[in-house]
């Protein structure tokens, strides 16, 4: 793995949303993650190719990465929104330098930047891996259990072969 959750949240705010909700932000690495794993590997049994390293759990609403949970935390920006600012200061930040990596972002951001926040929470509640790390815990508790690239890829994989009409 190339890059960090932090270097892809960092291109992303720089090149896509000046100014991002949290949480979206959240969202939005999880999705571009998501997509990675189903464009650049052939099967669900062989996850060689990772854009970053997973640790998304499962909270309550939606998927957390514990790694951008703590750099926000560390940044002050963990309150609603974050800036561009806040990000400057994060030490360690890689540039993305593939295009396809680059376009992926944009693509993504481009589809998905139509949904609200609230929106956004509930199409990622109906993801395979989140509701699958969610059984047997409290509506009102967070999932402590690292999110599986297997149920990740074939989440999108259904959503990929559901938009083909497959």
């Amino acid at each position: 793995m190339k890059y960090t959750v932090i270097d892809i949240a960092y291109y992303l705010i720089m090149n896509h949303a000046s100014t991002i909700h949290r949480n979206r932000l959240q969202l939005f690495c999880y999705l571009i993650y998501g997509w990675y794993l189903k464009f650049y590997n052939d099967s669900a049994d062989d996850l060689k190719n990772k854009l970053f390293e997973n640790d998304y759990t499962a909270w309550r609403s939606f998927p957390v990465s514990e790694t951008l949970r703590q750099a926000l935390m560390n940044t002050n920006g963990y309150f609603s929104f974050i800036k561009k600012k806040n990000f400057r200061n994060i030490k360690g930040i890689k540039d993305i330098e593939e295009q396809c990596i680059k376009d992926l972002i944009k693509d993504i951001f481009s589809v998905y930047n139509c949904f609200d926040t609230p929106s956004l929470e509930i199409v990622i509640g109906l993801d395979r891996a989140y509701k699958k790390a969610r059984e047997g815990i409290s509506e009102f508790d967070n999932g402590t259990e690292i999110l599986s690239d297997y149920e990740i890829y074939m989440n999108y994989d259904t959503v990929l072969k559901a938009c083909e009409g497959k």
